[in-house]
């Protein structure tokens, strides 16, 4: 097999072969170009099957362009291009848990999503998260932090670095139980990685 472009091999202290590649994939947010490399590899085969799967991967994802999308948009492109490699159950409930955040937040701006934001939809879906035929009840904290696990994992995926949020660790409190269950997460995992 000829090595294709992108790919390229390195000795290890042992005098084994490591294999890696690495090619571009779009841009930074101050225009230079953006490159994915991995490395580790045993065999030149390993690193080109494993860069033809990030490819295609990467050409499935949802992209941010110029344009600032809603949450909503995104989280509803993200949803389904993650959703594709869950179960159907899982899929059925996390797009429940996505249709909550959406009629919560899903109008406003990717670059206007803040951890103030987060923190007080937050505090409102613990408090009046649920819908009853009295009004408004608090929603269960597991349901809650289900709907928030799946917000982090999407925002984590957003690339183009809109969102500035500072590093550190909120924590939020359920007023409306006796049990005082906390829920936290942190904001740095919020970061595009």
């Amino acid at each position: 097999m000829k090595r294709p472009p992108g790919v390229s091999c390195a000795k290890r202290r042992d005098g084994s072969a490591s294999w890696r590649y690495r090619f571009k994939h779009g841009k930074e947010s101050d225009g230079k170009d953006r490159y994915v490399t991995r490395a580790g590899f045993d065999t030149m085969r390993e690193a080109v099957e494993a860069m033809a799967l990030e490819k295609a991967r990467r050409r499935m994802a949802p992209r941010i362009g110029g344009v600032d999308k809603t949450f909503g948009q995104f989280f509803l492109e993200w949803l389904d291009y993650a959703g594709s490699a869950w179960a159907p159950s899982t899929r059925q409930v996390n797009r429940h848990h996505a249709n909550r955040a959406i009629s919560r937040f899903g109008d406003i701006a990717l670059s206007k999503i803040t951890t103030e934001l987060l923190d007080r939809e937050q505090r409102e879906l613990l408090l009046y998260g649920k819908k009853t035929n009295r009004g408004r009840t608090a929603l269960s904290a597991k349901a809650v932090k289900e709907t928030f696990t799946l917000v982090k994992a999407a925002l984590r995926r957003q690339r183009n670095g809109t969102m500035s949020l500072p590093i550190q660790r909120r924590t939020s409190t359920c007023p409306a139980s006796n049990a005082n269950i906390r829920l936290s997460y942190s904001l740095s995992s919020l970061k595009a990685s």
